[in-house]
């Protein structure tokens, strides 16, 4: 005689999945960003800044923002987000060291 399990499908039942308990993270402070004195004292960034400057300044004697960038760009060593700021031109002006000009008129970075 036959045994009644073998005429029976055999169902297979998994337990629940267990719920994992997230982690729970203490606030992280946003980082500050370097400030003038720190940016002066990094001699890399301010070498490469003004190389930056001086290798693409134009007939008029003024660079271009994006040139810069894009110089910057081509040498990793000069991150932003290394000093905690998200813009060049930011930078730039936090650094105290560049004269920056927008539309026409001179502006100095600290007005």
């Amino acid at each position: 005689m036959p045994s009644p399990a073998a005429d029976t499908p055999q169902l297979a039942v998994a337990a629940p999945p267990r719920k994992r308990k997230k982690a729970k993270t203490a606030p992280v402070a946003p980082p500050t960003r370097a400030t003038t004195a720190e940016l002066r004292a990094d001699t890399a960034l301010v070498r490469r800044l003004r190389e930056a400057v001086m290798t693409n300044v134009g007939p008029d004697g003024w660079t271009h923002l994006s040139a810069v960038g894009s110089a910057i760009r081509k040498h990793p060593t000069v991150v932003l987000k290394t000093y905690s700021y998200t813009r060049l031109k930011d930078l730039m002006v936090a650094t105290d060291l560049f004269e920056l000009q927008r539309n026409g008129s001179a502006r100095s970075p600290g007005t």
